[in-house]
């Protein structure tokens, strides 16, 4: 029987990555193995618009000037 502890999906989670593994709640040896673990699901991406409507953008707003 091992030792090992499940981990919670949790502990995973991109936003607390970085603090996880500084205060040992996952090793680095875990992490790397869950990310090799993960499948590869590129061929089920697709595209998508990100233009926001209604929000169109003034030239000079583009170059960094201040409109009046």
């Amino acid at each position: 029987m091992s030792n090992t502890k499940i981990k919670s999906p949790n502990v995973y989670d991109v936003r607390v990555l970085q603090r996880n593994v500084g205060d040992g709640t996952l090793s680095r040896d875990e992490l790397d193995g869950h990310m090799r673990d993960l499948p590869d699901v590129a061929s089920k991406s697709q595209p998508f618009d990100t233009t926001l409507r209604g929000h169109e953008r003034d030239d000079e707003d583009e170059a960094g000037d201040e409109q009046e």
